[in-house]
């Protein structure tokens, strides 16, 4: 993923400390708050948010109040460039390997999540199925 590409209206997903959400990304900068760039967030779970996209006084976006969030750029990851994995309905037949091995990931994520592990929206995932490996976020 280029995260030279972000801008301003991207659907993200914040990876830092507790926080593992989606949002949308408002602002991208500097602050007065700290130096070098960086990025605001209105998460889509309030619970998980800091502010309303003021920061001591100085509005940098705004967002309901406990929905923002400040990362650097390398806490976030574009949601576009995420591997969405969906379960296919096995009485269909598969027009090629690659549905085939989309669909076998799928269901080996499920039943990880059912019966190994507790994985959550935004957690990173490795899957290795005949001998091809993909890395992604769960969504």
């Amino acid at each position: 993923m280029d995260l030279n590409k972000v801008k301003v209206g991207n659907r993200v997903c914040v990876v830092r400390d507790r926080i593992n959400s989606e949002g949308t990304l408002h602002f991208i900068g500097t602050t007065a708050f700290a130096d070098g760039e960086w990025i605001g967030v209105e998460l889509d779970q309030s619970q998980d948010g800091n502010n309303d996209g003021k920061v001591d006084g100085v509005s940098y976006f705004e967002c309901p109040r406990g929905t923002g969030v400040f990362v650097r750029r390398n806490e976030i990851e574009l949601l576009n460039s995420i591997i969405n994995l969906s379960v296919t309905d096995s009485a269909n037949p598969f027009s090629n390997e690659s549905a085939n091995i989309a669909a076998t990931i799928s269901a080996t994520i499920i039943t990880a999540t059912r019966t190994v592990a507790n994985y959550k929206l935004c957690d990173r995932v490795s899957v290795v199925h005949n001998k091809i490996q993909l890395e992604g976020t769960l969504r």
